[in-house]
């Protein structure tokens, strides 16, 4: 039986800054843990982020959390240095 999947959809205002912005968040998105995936894009000044986990276990919800509070300390930091 394929383990259950929690994603999450992220669309944050940057404006013209956004590829700025995603080439400096995307250092972070190697190495992430098993069974969680990451897609990053700018569409119109919007940065889009996506996460993806695999559900195997309780903790795993924990794990998409954590990959999803990184995203946003980092992405304060990113905006906070234009």
């Amino acid at each position: 039986m394929r383990s259950p999947i929690i994603s999450v959809s992220l669309y944050i205002e940057v404006g013209n800054e956004c590829e700025v912005v995603a080439k400096s968040l995307m250092v972070d998105e190697r190495d992430l843990p098993n069974g969680v995936s990451t897609s990053m894009r700018c569409q119109d000044g919007v940065l889009i982020y996506q996460v993806s986990a695999s559900i195997d276990e309780p903790s795993s919800i924990l794990t998409a959390y954590n990959t999803l509070d990184d995203l946003i300390r980092n992405l304060r930091a990113a905006l906070a240095a234009l």
